[in-house]
């Protein structure tokens, strides 16, 4: 009797060999060296840093289109409707959050602004010495004395608006997380996830070094597998680089990364070798 479709269709229930077969049209196809992947990898980088430095809307346009994109793959795949949700929503908030940031003033500081104030004028004061060019020696010296009670009295100043500093808001701090971070990650994530999509599993990287990713199945490489394989990036990270130099000697040159989406990169430059 066959199964019911709602039992087939719960993803994660029941054990499926599919996930785990390889293409008969990988079969003898040239892995990529992983030398030409690093280097791969640090012209995708630099691209991203360069993609940084633009517009913020750019950034929230692609997030909002990778949520829809992976939703409708994890709607196909057959997970449950809340997770779907739930992780498209992630990356919609993530996109509110840039245009939140990108939308506001930028917040003054008035703790720091008066710090530096006072920090100039300290140096300042201990500029003029009996040692410096003759062009300045026509310049007044403050007495020992003087110089002593003005750095005395900013020294005090300081320590005022230390007491008086008042920690950031959330907003501020989410501010400065979205200038620091957000931009260059988020950008990350929609270069690898949607990129190699579109452009049949290549990057910037990959095309100019004539690489490919490829799924082991055969199945087309959707923004959710590769933001699954952007995800192994940090793993990879997390096992002190081991993630990525696994692929020295790993039977298909799998870095973590690739473990975890299921996925080879190949050598476009070789044709495939039948057996």
């Amino acid at each position: 009797m066959a199964e019911p479709v709602a039992a087939r269709s719960r993803a994660g229930s029941r054990v499926s060999a599919e996930p785990l077969a390889v293409s008969p049209a990988l079969i003898g196809a040239t892995l990529a060296p992983p030398g030409r992947r690093a280097l791969a990898l640090g012209i995708d980088l630099a691209v991203v840093g360069l993609l940084s430095q633009f517009s913020a809307w750019g950034l929230v346009l692609a997030l909002v289109l990778l949520a829809w994109q992976v939703h409708q793959a994890l709607a196909a795949d057959g997970a449950r409707p809340w997770l779907a949700r739930a992780i498209a929503a992630a990356l919609v908030l993530a996109a509110l959050a840039v245009a939140w940031a990108t939308l506001r003033p930028p917040a003054s500081d008035p703790w720091h602004e008066a710090s530096e104030a006072a920090l100039e004028q300290a140096e300042a004061a201990l500029e003029v010495t009996p040692l410096e060019a003759p062009a300045a020696a026509s310049a007044p010296i403050l007495p020992a004395a003087a110089t002593q009670a003005e750095l005395q009295r900013l020294v005090s100043e300081l320590e005022r608006l230390r007491r008086e500093h008042r920690p950031p808001a959330l907003a501020e701090r989410l501010d400065r997380a979205v200038a620091e971070l957000g931009l260059g990650f988020g950008w990350g994530i929609v270069y690898f996830s949607l990129l190699p999509a579109f452009w049949q599993g290549r990057t910037v990287g990959k095309a100019l070094l004539k690489l490919r990713i490829a799924e082991l199945s055969g199945r087309p490489l959707t923004p959710l597998r590769l933001l699954k394989r952007y995800g192994g990036y940090a793993a990879g990270f997390a096992t002190g680089g081991l993630g990525f130099v696994q692929a020295l000697w790993d039977p298909n040159r799998q870095c973590l990364h690739d473990k975890a989406a299921h996925t080879v990169v190949l050598d476009d430059r070789v044709a495939p070798r039948l057996d």
